[in-house]
């Protein structure tokens, strides 16, 4: 073969090694595990490799398949293991008598597939208060201090375990308020109430102190009250008008004359 067709396929072979369409890269099911909360399934992915570093763009070759993604599929391997580089959230069978349900990875022309028979015990997520004592992966994302431990702080969603479930970014800024929407609808006009019924009460003792009181499935509207002399109009003074302390009647008192007390009462709804 002439030298200069040996570098030509040589050189043409470098793009093909450069995008990893020929490498080694294996992905692998790190562990599934059930959050205890919510009974999501959650499958965790990594990968090994024993060629040099490559990047593989998303595509046939970098697929994750089915459920909902948890952080970011790679695209540079540049370890030759990294493992729990991102998870997919997926929901078990509805009933023990349907097939188990899968998510899956391929990368190059294989395939990693996490299926709802998978659960892990123990699981690879960390529980609080443990150190990080296998796989040798890049840092976890929720290990915020850098401590190479799953700190209390780090557990964001409570659940006891320090997974990617847990990692967020800082708290965003407070948004602007938004604009006032547009005016409802008017609704339909409610049923007429009823119309209460009222009762007029009065007492005229003979004495210089009156009340009357409302029956007890009554309440009190109103009141008034007089005072008059016998025989010599507009000689009465009344000393005071008002409910009465129970506060269900109405009370007159007179400096002169004799006092007549009206209520007016409804009926208690």
């Amino acid at each position: 073969m002439p030298r200069s067709f040996s570098i030509r396929a040589f050189a043409l072979t470098l793009p093909l090694l450069a995008i990893g369409v020929v490498s080694a890269q294996t992905p692998v099911v790190d562990c599934v595990v059930q959050n205890a909360q919510t009974g999501d399934l959650v499958a965790y992915f990594g990968y090994t490799s024993n060629i040099p570093p490559v990047t593989i763009p998303p595509g046939n070759s970098n697929a994750q398949l089915g459920g909902a993604l948890i952080g970011t599929v790679p695209t540079t391997f540049a370890s030759t293991a990294e493992h729990i580089l991102f998870a997919v959230r997926f929901q078990p069978p509805a009933t023990v008598s349907l097939p188990p349900t899968s998510v899956s990875w391929t990368l190059n022309t294989k395939t990693a597939t996490a299926d709802s028979t998978m659960v892990a015990s123990p699981a690879c997520q960390l529980p609080v208060g443990q150190l990080i004592t296998h796989f040798g992966a890049q840092r976890r994302c929720w290990d915020l201090g850098a401590t190479n431990k799953s700190d209390p702080t780090d557990d964001v969603d409570g659940d006891g375990f320090c997974t990617i479930l847990d990692c967020t970014g800082p708290r965003g800024a407070q948004g602007s308020t938004g604009t006032a929407g547009s005016q409802g609808m008017q609704g339909p006009p409610g049923p007429a109430g009823a119309v209460p019924m009222f009762q007029t009460f009065s007492s005229t003792p003979g004495t210089a102190l009156a009340t009357v009181s409302c029956s007890t499935t009554q309440f009190l509207v109103t009141g008034a009250g007089s005072c008059n002399v016998p025989n010599q109009p507009g000689l009465g003074r009344v000393a005071s008008s008002a409910a009465s302390p129970a506060g269900n009647g109405w009370s007159v008192s007179c400096n002169a004359g004799q006092a007549t007390a009206v209520a007016v009462c409804a009926n208690k709804l």
